[in-house]
């Protein structure tokens, strides 16, 4: 049987004990996975530290667990960085699910020029906030212990955020020549960021601006793809390739 997931604040850890206190997190632990007395846990504090734990007890302020364990992990988020633009509908989320499963360090949404629909800063905070959960979500899935940066800015913060990476994709159906395989093996980077525009896809003017930052545009093969599928198809590309150069942890 699958060890339960869950994550806990820092300050939540007195000692040997710790507390869930979040609401969601009681519900799930409760009437979802219906975890009883004695049962085990695993508690990350998404900083690297992983506690093994049993439910003692249920009080007014949450799951008393007791911890019987606890070690820091070997694992780290792989170096790279997904920038998309804010797709239709729960694509958004989709994409957030696997770059999360996938090990990467940074998820970006934006919304670029022919994003709908079209976000106010109300509306991207509420987005964000729904993503992080995703994000969360996919994490106790795959025992990821350290979540990733999970942001939904503007366009001029987006860009700011991947500038300083050593190699900055960007999937064009316009771009004919430089395919993803020959510059991911052929270039030396240890850290990568990859951009990819909305259903509708880039705007002159936005491709103007990732090569102002470093971007290449590149070229995913004789097949269009979806974004999402281009999202993901990338970020696979890139663990393989880390992986054979030994990066990964």
């Amino acid at each position: 049987m699958t060890v339960p997931v869950f994550f806990i604040r820092e300050e939540a850890i007195k000692g040997d004990k710790a507390v869930l206190s979040d609401p969601e997190d009681i519900h799930h632990a409760l009437r979802v996975l219906r975890i009883r007395q004695g049962e085990r846990l695993v508690l990350y504090d998404g900083a690297g530290m992983e506690y093994k734990a049993i439910l003692e007890r249920v009080e007014s302020e949450g799951i008393i667990c007791g911890i019987v364990g606890k070690e820091r992990v070997g694992w780290r988020p792989a170096p790279l960085s997904i920038l998309i633009g804010i797709l239709k509908g729960d694509k958004n989320e989709l994409v957030v699910q696997k770059a999360t499963e996938l090990g990467v360090k940074e998820i970006i949404l934006t919304p670029m020029r022919r994003s709908m629909p079209r976000l106010h800063e109300e509306g991207m905070v509420g987005k964000e906030k729904r993503l992080r959960k995703v994000s969360l979500e996919a994490c106790r899935q795959c025992m990821r212990p350290i979540p990733p940066s999970v942001k939904v800015c503007r366009w001029e913060e987006a860009l700011n955020a991947i500038k300083g990476s050593d190699l900055i994709l960007v999937p064009w159906e316009e771009e004919k020549e430089k395919g993803i395989w020959e510059l991911i093996r052929e270039r030396e980077w240890r850290n990568c960021a990859v951009v990819v525009g909305p259903e509708g896809g880039f705007e002159l003017e936005e491709i103007k601006d990732l090569k102002a930052v470093g971007g290449i545009p590149v070229s995913l093969g004789t097949l269009r793809k979806r974004s999402e599928t281009a999202a993901i198809f990338c970020l696979s590309a890139l663990t393989c390739e880390l992986a054979s150069r030994g990066l990964l942890i």
